[in-house]
C-alpha cells in the first residue's frame, strides 16, 4: 500500500493509457483510495470495484470443422486396406465392393444394387465383426443416443423396432429379430437343420482363436451362442457354412445381461450404425465440451455451410451459445457426393482470409453470419486463433483442379516453409495447409503488402519456448485433421508427434529411442489413391495442427477427446502481451522482456510469464520463462499476503476482523474458512487447486514504472514489482491484491461449494 501510496498511482489512468480500446472503463465506477489506515485519505489511488473480467474481453478463437459428406460417409461398413474402407466382393472389382449391411436400395436410394450386402452377403460373417468392420457393433461399447440440443432430445432406441434413421421418420425402422441370414445349425445325433439368424447379432473372437454367432433373440428374450463349425473360402471373405449351440461360451463371449445387451445393440444401431451417424454423434460431443470459442461448420459438399456462432461466449456482460443451431444444422446434413477436401479446406482459408461475414462453397453457396472471424482489435483480434478440424473417412478427389496456392510448402517465400515441409508437388491439400498458414490472414499497416487489418499478436511464448512448430506472430489458420479407418503409405505413429520435442516429425524407434529421417513425402500421386491420406498428414504437419486417426468408434472417442483437449489448450494460452526492454550483461544494448497472462483448462489455473528475447535475433533465451506469478507467488506464505478490499467508505485489509457485518453475510455462513481459502490456505472439503493464482481468462497484465498489473478470475487485481538485473534473473513479488467489494458474495464458488 506504501508502495502506491508513494507513486499516486491511478488504476483508471494507466489502465485507458496502456490498453486503449480493450477496456471501456466508466470513471463513476472507479472508487475511493485505499489505505492501510482506517480513515479514508483522499487523491492516493482509485481502483474500479468492477472485476477486471467484467471490462476487458478478449476475443474467441475460431474453430471450423469441415466434415467429409461424401456418399462413402453413409456406408455400414469400414475395413482397412479396401477401396474407400468397402467390405470386398469376391465377384467383382476392388471398386465393387459392398457399402451396405442393413440397408438396401429402399431406405438409401442409389441404384447401385452392388453395394447391398442382402441375406447371402452377409453370409461374409466377417462383415459383422468389429475387428474387420470396425464400425460393427462391439459389445465391449457402450452405445449412447445422440447428444440433444434445444427441445430435442434423443431417447434409447426401440430395442425391437430401432430406427433406421434418428431424426427422419420416412427412414422406417429394422425388425431386430427378422431373418438376417440362414446357415446350416449342427445338432449332435441328429439331422442338421436350419438356423435363421436374427438382425440382432455379432461374430465374436474368444482368447483361444475360436469364432462364436452371438444372437440377442428378442422371441425368448435371451442370449444365444453358436461356434462356428464350417467355413468356406478365406480371408476377409470367408463364408460361414455351418455353426452349432453352446450352452456355456467362454466367459469373454458371455453377455452379462440380456435387456442391457440388446438396448446397446439398439441403440448403436440407430444412432451409430452409418459412418455418417458415428461422426455426428462424436463431433457433437466436442461441440459441447467446447468453451470460449466460435464453431462453423461446412460440409465438402456443401449440404451444411455454418458460419462461426458463439459456443459459451461471454462478450461485454451478455452470454452467448449457439450449441443448439449448431448441433441440429449438424445433424441435418446429408451424406453424398465426392471428397473435395482440398476445395473445402480453401473455402475455410478464404473465409479466414476475406474477413467476411459470409462463409462461401466453392460450387457458389453462400450463407450469412452474424460477424465476421475476426474481431476488431479494440476486442482482441489481434491474438484470436483460427482453427480448422478436418474429419473424412477416404481418399480425396479432386474437382478445382488449379487452387492457385502453388507450391506453398517448397516455394521458400515465408520463414514457415521448406525444409522439413517441403515436397515437390503444386496444389495439395498440404499446399492448401501451408499457403493459409504462411500468408498473413489480416496484414496491418506494417505488413507488406500493408493492409487495414490486425498487429501481429498470434503470439504464444508457452508453446515457443517449448519449440512448437507454431510459432507463426500473424493470423493464420492452423489445420487439425482425423482420418477414421483410412491410413496411407505413411504412418503417423512411427514419428515423433510431441511438438516441444527437438526431434518432431522425425521418425523414431521406439525399442531404442533413437531417431532418423523426416517423413518423405510423396512425390506424385493420384486422386483417390491412399497418397492422399498422405498428404492429409502433411497437411496438419504445413498446418501445425496435429494428425489422429481412428479405427473404432472407441478409439474416436478418444481422439476427438485428446483433440479437443489440445485446442482448449491452445485457445486458452493466448492473450495479450507486454513488452519491457532489461539491461543485457555487459552492458552491450537491451534484451527484451516479454509478458504473458494466460490459463490452462485442466485445472483453471492461471499465470504471467515472464519471456527473455534477444533484441538482435527475436531468438527466446533461455529453456523457458525467466519468472512466472504463479510460481511466486505459492512461495509467499498466505498470511503474508496483502489483500485488499473495501467497505463502502475505504479501504480495509481483507481480513475476518475487518470486514464488515455485511460483508460476512455476503461471503456466508463459512466466511472464516472461505478468507482463509481465498488467500491460499489449503481449506479441508474446498476445490483443491495446484496455484494460488486463479486462470486469466479476460484480462491483460500491464506493467507501469516496474509493477505488474493483471486481474485474474481468483476475485482479484493482482500487482507484482518486477525487479530484473543484467544477469537475466528476474524477480516479481505480489505488492497487493484487491477485491473488489461487489465480487465477495461470488467468491464462494471458487471454493466450489455452489
Amino acid at each position: 500500500m506504501k508502495y502506491l501510496q508513494q507513486h499516486n498511482y491511478s488504476v483508471a489512468s494507466f489502465l485507458q493509457h496502456f490498453c486503449p480500446g480493450l477496456i471501456r472503463v466508466s470513471l463513476s465506477i472507479i472508487l475511493t483510495a485505499i489505505f492501510f489506515s482506517a480513515t479514508p485519505v483522499h487523491g492516493a489511488m482509485d481502483i474500479a470495484d468492477v472485476p477486471m473480467m467484467a471490462v476487458i474481453k478478449p476475443a474467441p478463437a475460431n474453430v471450423m470443422f469441415l466434415l467429409d459428406d461424401s456418399g462413402s460417409m453413409t456406408f455400414e461398413v469400414l475395413t482397412a486396406d479396401y477401396y474407400e474402407g468397402r467390405f470386398p466382393n469376391p465377384d467383382k472389382n476392388e471398386r465393387d465392393g459392398y457399402g451396405y449391411i442393413f440397408d438396401d436400395a429402399d431406405h438409401h436410394g442409389s441404384e447401385d444394387e452392388i453395394r447391398y450386402m442382402g441375406p447371402d452377403g452377409r453370409k461374409f460373417w466377417k462383415s459383422q465383426f468389429h475387428e474387420y468392420n470396425v464400425i460393427y457393433y462391439n459389445p465391449r461399447v457402450a452405445y449412447d443416443p445422440w447428444p440433444g440440443y434445444g427441445n430435442q432430445s434423443f431417447p434409447p432406441a426401440d430395442h425391437e423396432f430401432p430406427k433406421r434413421h434418428p431424426l427422419k421418420k420416412s427412414a422406417g425402422t429394422i425388425d431386430l429379430d427378422g431373418e438376417s441370414f440362414s446357415v446350416t445349425l449342427e445338432i449332435e445325433a441328429l439331422p442338421d437343420d436350419i438356423l435363421q439368424v436374427k438382425h440382432a447379432h455379432y461374430f465374436q473372437k474368444a482368447e483361444n482363436g475360436d469364432i462364436y454367432l452371438v444372437v440377442l433373440d428378442g422371441i425368448d428374450k435371451k442370449t444365444k451362442y453358436y461356434a462356428i463349425t464350417q467355413v468356406e473360402g478365406s480371408g476377409v471373405t470367408e463364408i460361414i457354412k455351418k455353426v452349432r449351440s453352446v450352452a456355456a461360451p467362454p466367459g469373454e463371449i458371455r453377455v452379462n445381461g440380456y435387456d442391457q445387451a440388446r438396448q446397446n445393440f439398439a441403440n448403436w444401431l440407430t444412432y451409430h450404425r452409418r459412418r455418417e451417424y458415428l461422426a455426428k454423434a462424436a463431433f457433437a460431443k466436442v461441440i459441447k465440451n467446447l468453451k470460449d470459442v466460435r464453431v462453423g461448420i461446412l460440409s465438402i459438399n456443401g449440404t451444411a455451410i455454418v458460419p462461426l456462432k458463439p459456443v459459451d461466449v461471454w462478450k461485454e456482460g451478455i452470454y452467448y451459445d449457439e450449441t443448439t443451431t449448431l448441433l441440429q444444422e449438424l445433424y441435418n446434413c446429408d451424406a453424398g457426393g465426392e471428397t473435395p477436401l482440398r476445395e473445402g479446406l480453401q473455402d475455410i482459408g478464404n473465409y479466414y482470409r476475406s474477413n467476411s461475414n459470409h462463409l462461401t462453397h466453392f460450387k457458389g453457396q453462400s450463407v450469412a453470419g452474424s460477424a465476421p472471424p475476426y474481431f476488431a482489435e479494440a476486442e482482441g483480434g489481434a491474438c484470436q486463433q483460427s482453427i480448422a478440424i478436418v474429419m473424412t473417412d477416404g481418399y480425396y478427389s479432386n474437382t478445382i483442379k488449379n487452387l492457385k496456392v502453388g507450391n506453398a510448402d517448397g516455394d521458400n517465400k515465408s520463414l514457415y516453409d521448406a525444409s522439413c515441409y517441403a515436397d515437390g508437388l503444386s496444389e495439395t491439400l498440404a499446399d492448401v495447409a501451408m499457403y493459409y498458414y504462411e500468408n498473413d490472414l489480416s496484414p496491418d499497416s506494417e505488413d507488406t503488402p500493408a493492409g487495414g487489418g490486425l498487429p501481429d499478436r498470434v503470439y504464444n511464448p508457452e508453446l515457443v519456448y517449448k519449440r512448437s512448430p507454431d510459432k507463426a506472430p500473424h493470423q493464420h489458420m492452423v489445420t487439425y485433421a482425423m482420418a477414421f479407418g483410412v491410413t496411407g503409405n505413411l504412418k503417423p505413429d512411427d514419428y515423433e508427434a510431441d511438438p516441444a520435442s527437438l526431434h518432431y516429425l522425425k521418425k523414431k524407434d521406439k525399442i531404442n529411442l533413437t531417431y532418423g529421417n523426416y517423413p518423405n513425402w510423396s512425390g506424385n500421386f493420384e486422386e483417390k489413391s491412399k497418397e492422399t491420406i498422405d498428404d492429409l498428414f502433411h497437411a496438419t504437419a504445413n498446418g501445425r495442427g496435429r494428425f489422429l486417426t481412428a479405427n473404432d468408434s472407441r478409439e474416436m472417442a478418444r481422439t476427438l477427446t485428446e483433440l479437443t483437449s489440445n485446442v482448449l489448450n491452445r485457445t486458452g494460452s493466448c492473450s495479450s502481451i507486454t513488452m519491457k526492454k532489461n539491461p543485457r550483461q555487459g552492458g552491450s544494448g537491451d534484451d527484451i522482456l516479454m509478458f504473458q497472462a494466460g490459463y490452462m483448462t485442466d485445472d483453471w489455473s492461471g499465470d504471467v510469464r515472464a519471456y527473455r528475447i534477444d533484441s538482435i535475433t527475436g531468438e527466446f533465451l533461455g529453456d523457458g520463462p525467466a519468472w512466472s506469478a504463479a510460481e511466486s507467488l505459492n512461495l509467499t506464505p498466505s498470511d503474508q499476503r496483502n489483500i485488499l478490499t473495501y467497505n463502502g467508505s475505504f479501504g480495509i485489509d481483507f481480513d475476518e476482523n475487518q470486514l464488515t457485518d455485511a460483508q460476512k453475510t455476503e461471503l456466508g455462513p463459512e466466511y472464516r474458512d472461505l478468507v482463509g481459502y481465498i488467500k491460499g490456505n489449503a481449506i479441508d472439503g474446498y476445490r483443491l487447486r495446484s496455484s494460488k493464482l486463479g486462470d486469466i481468462v479476460h484480462s491483460s497484465p500491464v506493467l507501469e514504472e516496474e509493477v505488474l498489473y493483471v486481474g485474474a478470475n481468483d476475485g482479484m487485481l493482482h500487482a507484482f514489482e518486477i525487479q530484473s538485473n543484467q544477469d537475466g534473473e528476474i524477480k516479481g513479488d505480489e505488492i497487493f491484491a484487491y477485491i473488489p467489494s461487489v465480487v465477495l458474495e461470488n467468491l464462494i464458488a471458487l471454493a466450489g461449494r455452489r
